[in-house]
């Protein structure tokens, strides 16, 4: 009797061991570094003891699914690595969704290469490992895609409801998948005409479902309210900075490329945008434009002349219009251009390397395992960084709030810009001891803060403190007995420099005998 034996062919097993690659990054130290801003929030939000404040949103403005899942698991284990671990899941779902939306638009080499540069991009493990939204959004605008690309092939009507739910969950990640559902929306317009009344149905589906959140929940009346107030903050893609401008283009395709571990950090750029700035970074900056910009020029114009209208179509627009709409957005009176708002454009990204790669390793396989080393050189180089560099780490918030447990006496702690991340560190004993300060005078918000404590020395936290503008308020004004330095945190103790108590400096330091009351209405 004759057996019929299978070729083992490495190409059916590669993606998996890309994958696995992949997750193992994207697990690699998952809670080793602290909680920053933007996660203290979600924690916040996350850890509620009353499910219906997921959906009230009175904290944020975002719709409720990732914090309902954040919840979740919270409820297994409340610590920092399950607070992350429904990102990183995301994140690895992603990974197998990226291979098969590259394979049906191109070819399977052109699969590989892509699954390549997406499973060790940067800024996806950034935040794969973050416990925010945004890996989860990227999960859904590839799988609503795979929907999509099989319902215009085999016009199922299951395939356009796996899509509408798809798309759905999406938008009850974060608003922005609205910009994946209009690309989705213009590449069957363009490409895909006979499908334009399935496409209109499904989209209008995701609305009536999506219309629930939009109508009866008070977060949209807020953000309108908020916006149109001019008092809306954010980040831009340096950091905080309203507007858009061309540098910030530029900018969104060296983060696709090295994500936010390579060049000038985050912090720095909040800090500092001129040119001589910019300039010490020119090596790192010009190394990663001249191997990620001929390549995605190349990705470009293999694509356009290999390959059909319809792969065209998705891949330009999938690029292209999340940054134009983050542009736009980033245009009204108070909103930001922050890179992360554009991250479902960095699968097509990816896209356009893998088959700028794969056209190289066809014509010349020295050239393409050259400019794929070049790649893998970057990336590593970044993640490196990432990983164990304190320069580009988050803000350490956990140790500062540790430094402060050990050192105190009964002293209280003032935290400006982690509020949120720092509560998430505390013990239920140590609640009343917290108090958040903000605004613009720092002293004064100390004063007031500790109005009627009667303590004469206490612990600042400063995070998020760009320039050092609060810092230099505060040795100005109190005696610096101790202090600590962690990646994006300075912990002071300080004191009066008479020893009287804390809440009387300012106006016995900087305004004679006015009151507290009428320094506040002046300020």
């Amino acid at each position: 009797m004759l057996v019929k034996i299978h070729k083992f062919d490495w190409k059916d097993i590669l993606p998996w061991l890309i994958v696995m690659v992949g997750a193992t990054v994207r697990l690699y130290r998952l809670d080793f570094q602290s909680l920053w801003y933007d996660e203290g929030l979600q924690y916040v939000v996350a850890s509620t003891n009353n499910p219906l404040d997921l959906f009230r949103q009175l904290k944020s403005f975002h719709p409720p699914l990732s914090f309902l899942i954040n919840h979740l698991f919270l409820v297994i284990h409340d610590s920092d690595f399950f607070l992350r671990l429904p990102s990183v899941l995301f994140g690895i779902g992603s990974l197998p969704l990226s291979y098969i939306v590259a394979n049906q638009l191109t070819s399977k080499r052109v699969a590989i290469f892509t699954l390549i540069v997406f499973a060790i991009s940067p800024l996806h493990v950034w935040y794969s490992q973050d416990g925010r939204m945004y890996a989860q959004l990227v999960f859904f605008v590839l799988l609503s895609t795979v929907f999509l690309l099989k319902a215009v092939q085999d016009a199922r009507l299951r395939w356009w409801i796996f899509y509408t739910l798809a798309a759905t969950a999406g938008m009850y990640t974060h608003v922005f998948m609205a910009i994946a559902v209009i690309v989705q929306c213009g590449w069957v317009i363009m490409c895909e005409r006979r499908h334009l009344v399935s496409v209109a149905a499904s989209t209008i589906a995701v609305g009536v479902l999506f219309l629930p959140w939009v109508l009866f929940l008070p977060w949209v009346e807020r953000f309108f309210r908020t916006l149109s107030s001019g008092s809306m903050g954010g980040g831009s893609s340096f950091g905080g900075r309203a507007g858009f401008s061309w540098d910030a283009l530029a900018y969104t395709f060296f983060v696709y490329s090295a994500g936010f571990s390579l060049g000038p950090t985050v912090t720095e750029l909040h800090e500092n945008r001129s040119v001589e700035f910019i300039m010490q970074y020119l090596p790192v900056i010009v190394v990663v434009a001249a191997i990620f910009g001929p390549l995605l020029l190349a990705g470009m114009y293999t694509i356009i002349k290999r390959y059909d209208v319809r792969t065209v179509g998705l891949c330009f627009l999938g690029l292209s219009i999340p940054i134009i709409a983050v542009m736009a957005y980033s245009l009204t009176a108070r909103g930001t251009y922050n890179v992360r708002y554009s991250i479902v454009a960095v699968p097509f990204f990816c896209i356009f390397l893998g088959t700028a790669l794969a056209w190289l390793n066809g014509k010349n396989k020295f050239v393409g395992a050259a400019a794929l080393l070049a790649v893998l050189g970057v990336s590593t180089a970044s993640l490196s960084n990432y990983f164990s560099n304190p320069r580009y780490a988050k803000e350490d918030v956990r140790s500062a709030v540790q430094f402060w447990r050990h050192t105190s006496n009964g002293e209280p702690l003032l935290s400006f810009g982690s509020g949120h991340t720092s509560r998430r560190y505390l013990v239920a004993s140590e609640a009343n001891r917290h108090f958040v300060i903000g605004g613009k005078d720092v002293v004064l918000s100390i004063e007031q803060s500790l109005s009627g404590y009667g303590t004469t020395s206490a612990y600042v936290l400063l995070a998020r403190d760009w320039n050092q503008a609060r810092e230099k308020s505060i040795r100005g004004a109190f005696t610096i007995q101790k202090e600590q330095t962690y990646p994006g945190v300075k912990m002071l103790r300080i004191s009066s420099p008479d020893g009287s108590p804390l809440s009387l400096v300012k106006s016995s330091v900087s305004h004679g005998n006015e009151t507290a009351a009428t320094l506040t209405g002046a300020y």
